[in-house]
C-alpha cells in the first residue's frame, strides 16, 4: 500500500514540475501564473519526483522480497514434519 502511495506521490511531483518547467520557458505564460516562484522550484520538484520514483522502486522490490521469502518459509515448515518432541509432553 505505502508503495502505491509513494508512486503517486511522485507522478504528482512530476507533473507539478513538468507543467512549471513547460510554463518556464513560455514567458508570457510563466510571467502570468507564476510571478514570484523562484524557477530552481520547478527542477528541485524534478528531482524529488526522480527521487520518489526509485525509492518506489526498492520498496516494490522488497515487498516482492519478503513475499518470496514468505512462501520459502511456509513450504519448509510444511515439509518438515520430523519436530522431535514438539510440542513438549508433560
Amino acid at each position: 500500500m505505502i508503495v502505491i502511495l509513494v508512486y503517486i506521490l511522485a507522478a504528482l511531483f512530476f507533473l507539478a514540475s513538468a507543467l512549471g518547467i513547460h510554463a518556464m520557458f513560455n514567458s508570457p505564460m510563466y510571467e502570468r501564473y507564476f510571478p514570484t516562484v523562484d524557477p530552481d522550484l520547478f527542477w528541485m520538484g524534478l528531482i524529488i519526483a526522480i527521487v520518489l520514483g526509485v525509492l518506489g522502486r526498492i520498496l516494490s522490490k522488497l515487498d516482492a522480497i519478503e513475499k518470496r521469502m514468505d512462501q520459502a518459509n511456509v513450504t519448509k515448515l510444511k515439509t518438515n514434519k520430523d519436530l522431535g518432541n514438539w510440542p513438549p509432553s508433560v
